[in-house]
């Protein structure tokens, strides 16, 4: 039984001919114009010429099998390096099934022997509808990903939009909390109210440091303060804690290995896992239970690297669902229904990939859950001991440059009970002129993100008019301050910081710069 021809292409068919005998070439030639027109062909021999070749479009390449220094498999390995998406066919005189089969996993689209050419024609049709299915599923495939990505970004927007009404509103209640205390405080005669309502002030100010240091948490924008932290002291202490946070119907045990390693990292962070562990045990047991914590150097035969501590935190509450656990640090997934907030979890892996450390966690619903954190062990020198806080023996001048009017005047509030002579600027030219005025100023503590200047770079062009000015750079961005290379001149501070803490930098700035030669 005869085929019929196929349709012709809207195009000639495109074919190139990786053959050594022009006659060959003709006979394949003559069998594709039956079904497919005459074709526009171009003939090869060689591997450079068919690298040349392979620079414009062709719909098939046919491709004897031998060729004097070339063969099929040299061709299949140009053709997938230069046109993977041009289909081959193997054409022989003779091939054996083995090396047809080789051909094919190889990459060929298919084989064919030049004594049957009435099969060329179906294979070529063929290994274009194959090569056409190809690009329509990658096009899918690329459609699809982007539907996803588009998907994922819609999400994304939706729980920023829902997290960031949560912060407003959390914000907002502190914010009433000062402005009436405020308002109540000024018009208070009594001091000793007037000494509560300062204290409401204050409680709220630090709740309003500690969820910026939990969003920055989340984020991996966190500046830490490490310190050596002995584990059997810091969980001893914060037990207390967290048994007043359970309750009665919940039995805390703690178990601290005798011979547990420091761990270098940030006590108020770590003691925040701990809480958001608790809070989530808590909860898995609204009918009482039992919570353990326990801590111990890393086993050998445990897959850590280094040394290492383990903290593990368990309970024998409800348990996670199967389906929930892969998605537990996600922010914003949570199974608490209205009450969860999905950032507690999410908030812990933070802190805990940022301290260098890992976090698994096992479960079985009606069993409960084991967390288990692995944090380095501290291996370093000892740290220095603290600087103490003194007053200044003089009044010390000192240019604040703050383009934020509020914290301007606050920062010279701070300063001059410390006993600094302060000089206000809000930008780089108020700057620049107050150091040409007043050559005796020493000290500049600078905003980094000033609106009409760089805080680092203005503190470079100050000391080109002062080479010998010490120079504090305070900014709310934590990454900004862990990335400068500061000289011994120069030092950092990270918002929000109490007075403490600005006495404390500018003293040690002010003792390094002691020795500093002249210019």
């Amino acid at each position: 039984m005869t085929s019929q021809p196929a349709a012709p292409l809207a195009q000639p068919l495109r074919v190139l001919l990786v053959d050594d005998s022009k006659d060959d070439a003709e006979l394949l030639l003559r069998a594709l114009e039956r079904d497919f027109g005459k074709p526009h062909w171009r003939l090869v021999d060689a591997e450079s010429a068919l690298r040349g070749a392979l620079v414009e479009h062709w719909d098939v390449i046919l491709c004897d099998y031998s060729l004097p220094g070339f063969d099929a498999f040299q061709a299949l390995a140009i053709c997938r390096e230069c046109s993977p998406d041009t289909p081959l066919i193997v054409v022989s005189g003779s091939i054996s099934d083995e090396t047809a089969v080789a051909c094919v996993k190889a990459g060929a689209q298919d084989y064919l022997l030049k004594d049957r050419l009435s099969r060329l024609a179906p294979a070529v049709r063929q290994a274009l509808e194959a090569a056409a299915l190809r690009r329509e599923q990658r096009r899918m495939q690329a459609e699809i990903e982007l539907k996803r990505r588009e998907l994922e970004q819609a999400v994304r927007l939706e729980s920023i939009g829902r997290f960031a009404g949560g912060v407003a509103h959390d914000f907002r209640n502190l914010l009433t909390a000062i402005f009436g205390a405020c308002e109540l405080a000024r018009e208070e005669p009594d001091a000793e109210r007037r000494k509560r309502l300062l204290g409401i002030i204050e409680q709220a100010a630090q709740r309003g440091a500690t969820m910026t240091q939990r969003l920055l948490a989340l984020g991996k924008r966190q500046e830490l303060q490490p310190e050596v932290l002995d584990m059997r002291r810091l969980i001893g202490d914060f037990s207390g804690v967290l048994r007043s946070l359970l309750g009665s119907r919940i039995r805390l045990t703690t178990a601290i290995a005798p011979d547990v390693a420091p761990v270098w990292g940030d006590a108020t962070q770590l003691t925040q896992i701990l809480l958001n562990l608790a809070v989530n045990a808590r909860d898995a047991m609204p009918n009482g239970g039992e919570l353990w914590i326990r801590a111990r150097n890393a086993r050998d035969d445990e897959r850590v690297t280094g040394e290492c501590v383990v903290i593990e935190v368990e309970d024998n509450g409800a348990g996670i669902a199967h389906d929930d656990l892969p998605h537990i640090f996600e922010p914003f997934f949570t199974t608490k229904a209205e009450e969860g907030t999905g950032l507690g979890l999410s908030t812990t892996l933070g802190i805990v990939q940022q301290s260098g450390g890992t976090i698994t966690v096992s479960s079985q619903v009606g069993r409960g859950s084991l967390f288990r954190i692995v944090l380095p062990s501290y291996v370093s020198a000892p740290l220095p001991g603290a600087r103490a806080i003194r007053p200044t023996a003089r009044a010390i001048p000192l240019l604040v440059v703050e383009d934020d009017l509020v914290q301007l005047a606050l920062l010279a509030s701070l300063l001059e009970p410390l006993g600094y002579r302060v000089f206000r600027a809000t930008g780089g030219r108020e700057a620049h002129e107050l150091i040409a005025r007043h050559p005796e100023i020493e000290v500049a503590a600078v905003d980094i993100g000033l609106a009409d200047a760089n805080g680092r770079e203005l503190v470079e062009a100050l000391r080109v008019q002062h080479p010998r000015l010490r120079a504090l750079l305070i900014s709310g961005h934590a990454t900004e301050l862990r990335e400068l290379a500061v000289r011994s001149d120069t030092a950092t501070l990270a918002k929000p910081f109490s007075q403490n803490a600005l006495a404390a930098a500018l003293s040690a700035l002010i003792d390094e710069g002691r020795s500093l030669p002249v210019g």
